[in-house]
C-alpha cells in the first residue's frame, strides 16, 4: 500500500510539473524560469523556499483583513494647499514634493512658496495628507496577493489582487486617472505649485503592478474586459509620459539621476503590456528604446569612468541612491533581455567604465575590504550588505563568476540568517 502511494504521489508530481512548464509566463521585470525554479520548489516543499513561502502568506493574510485604497480617500482640507480657482479631481493622484519645508527661517509666513531642505530628511507629516502613501500600499497589496496566488493556488489571493487592480485603475468611482501632474507638488511654488516632474518618481514600482497581472492572468478572476480596461489606462499613461510637459522634464534625453533609470522602467514596462494595442506595435517601440536610448541616455550618461553614479554619490544619503540607480538598471536589464538585448553588459568592453556591469562591480572593493565608503553622509547613512543584497542577489544570477563569489563569500554571510531566509527572493530568484 504504501509503494502504490508512492508511485501515485510520484505520478502526481510529475503531471504538476508537467502543468508548470506549460504554464506561460509573461512578466515584465521578472525572469520567468527562475519563477518556474521557484514554484517547483514550492511544490516539492524544498526548505530553501518554506520560510520565504510563510512570510509572504502572513503578509497576504494580513493583508486580506484590510480593505482596499483609492486616490479618493483624500483626507479633509486635502485641496488646500491650491487656489480655489484651480480645481483638482479627487481622482488625481496628489503628492507632496519629499523634501520641501516652509522657509519660516527667514522669517517668510506659511503661504510663502516652500523650499528645499534636503538635509533636513523627508518631510513625513506632509506627506502622510496625500496619495503617496496608498499608492504604496496600493502596489504591495496587489504585488503579495499576485505572488502568493503564484505559488499556492489559493484562489482568494488572485481574487484580492484583482479587487485591488479593479478599484485603482478600472472602477470609475474610484480610479485614479492615468497621470501624476500633481505629484511631489510644492505648497505656493510660482513653478511647482501644481505638481513636479520629479514627483514620476513615485510610480517606480508600477512595473510590478504589470508583473502581477502577468501571474493572475492564469486564474479565472482576471477577465479579458479587465485587460482591456488596464491597456487603455497605460495607453493614456504613456501618452501623458511621452507628451505632458512634466513627462518630457522627467525623460529627458541624457539626464536627471535616477528619476531617468525609473522613468525608462515605467515607459517600457507599460509599452511591453501594450503590445500591439491600437494597432501600433509598441514592441517595436520598445526594442528600440533598449537598443539606442538607454545605452547612451542612461548607461554612458549616468556611470561615470571609473563605474560610479557621479550624480548620486554627493548626496547625504548616497549609499541609497547609488544602489537605487543600480537596481533600475537591473529592471531595465531583465526586460531588455526578453527580447535578447544584452544590458548587463553593453559597453563592458569598452576602456572606460560606464556599463551596468562594471557599475555593480564598482561595489565589489567596498564589501571585500578593499575600500572604505566616503560618500555623502556615511556615518549616518553607510553602505551595508543590506544596501546591496538584492542587486547582487540578481547580478550572481544573471552574471555569475565574481558577482555569485562577492555574493557569497560577503553578502549572504553577514545578513541576518532569518531574514536571508525569509527573502522573497528565495521564491522569485531562487539560488
Amino acid at each position: 500500500m504504501n509503494l502504490l502511494k508512492s508511485i501515485v504521489a510520484c505520478l502526481l508530481m510529475i503531471i504538476s510539473f508537467t502543468q508548470l512548464t506549460a504554464q506561460k509566463l509573461t512578466t515584465y521585470t521578472l525572469d520567468d524560469n527562475s519563477l518556474l525554479e521557484g514554484k517547483k520548489r514550492v511544490m516539492e516543499k524544498n526548505p530553501s523556499v518554506i520560510p520565504a513561502l510563510k512570510k509572504l502568506n502572513e503578509i497576504a493574510e494580513k493583508y486580506l483583513k484590510e480593505p482596499d485604497v483609492n486616490v479618493t480617500q483624500k483626507g479633509e482640507g486635502w485641496d488646500m494647499y491650491f487656489p480655489k480657482e484651480h480645481r483638482v479631481d479627487i481622482h488625481d493622484y496628489v503628492s507632496f514634493s519629499i523634501y520641501f519645508y516652509p522657509d519660516t527661517a527667514r522669517g517668510n509666513s506659511i503661504q510663502s512658496p516652500w523650499v528645499n531642505l534636503e538635509r533636513l530628511g523627508s518631510n513625513h507629516v506632509m506627506r502622510e495628507k496625500f496619495d503617496y502613501q496608498r499608492s504604496s500600499k496600493m502596489v504591495s497589496r496587489i504585488s503579495t496577493f499576485a505572488k502568493a496566488w503564484y505559488f499556492t493556488n489559493d484562489k482568494r489571493y488572485a481574487e484580492a489582487a484583482v479587487s485591488q487592480l479593479r478599484v485603482w485603475f478600472i472602477n470609475p468611482a474610484t480610479r485614479m486617472n492615468p497621470n501624476m501632474q500633481y505629484g511631489q507638488f510644492v505648497p505656493f511654488h510660482p513653478e511647482y505649485q501644481f505638481g513636479a516632474y520629479w514627483g514620476i518618481i513615485e510610480a517606480m514600482s508600477y512595473h510590478e503592478i504589470l508583473n502581477a497581472i502577468a501571474l493572475v492572468k492564469n486564474s479565472s478572476c482576471w477577465k479579458e474586459e479587465d485587460n482591456d480596461k488596464m491597456k487603455e489606462w497605460l495607453y493614456q499613461w504613456s501618452q501623458w509620459l511621452r507628451k505632458s510637459a512634466n513627462g518630457q522634464k522627467e525623460g529627458r534625453y541624457e539626464g536627471n539621476n535616477n528619476h531617468g533609470i525609473y522613468y525608462d522602467v515605467q515607459l517600457t514596462t507599460a509599452w511591453m503590456f501594450l503590445g500591439n494595442y491600437k494597432g501600433i506595435n509598441w514592441e517595436d517601440s520598445v526594442q528600440n528604446y533598449f537598443k539606442t536610448f538607454v545605452p547612451v541616455a542612461r548607461i554612458k550618461y549616468q556611470i561615470d569612468e571609473n563605474g560610479g553614479m557621479y550624480k548620486e554619490l554627493p548626496r547625504p544619503g548616497a549609499s541609497a541612491y547609488e544602489c537605487m540607480c543600480l537596481k533600475g538598471f537591473e529592471l531595465l536589464a531583465i526586460s531588455a533581455s526578453k527580447y535578447n538585448i544584452d544590458l548587463w553588459n553593453w559597453n563592458s568592453e569598452a576602456s572606460d567604465k560606464r556599463s551596468i556591469r562594471e557599475a555593480i562591480e564598482w561595489l565589489f572593493p567596498f564589501y571585500n575590504g578593499n575600500k572604505k565608503w566616503t560618500y555623502g553622509n556615511y556615518a549616518k547613512n553607510p553602505l551595508t550588505s543590506e544596501s546591496a543584497l538584492e542587486i547582487l542577489w540578481e547580478s550572481s544570477q544573471f552574471l555569475g563568476g565574481e558577482h555569485a563569489s562577492i555574493f557569497n563569500k560577503f553578502i549572504a554571510p553577514t545578513i541576518n540568517p532569518d531574514r536571508l531566509a525569509k527573502h522573497e527572493y528565495n521564491l522569485l530568484f531562487p539560488r
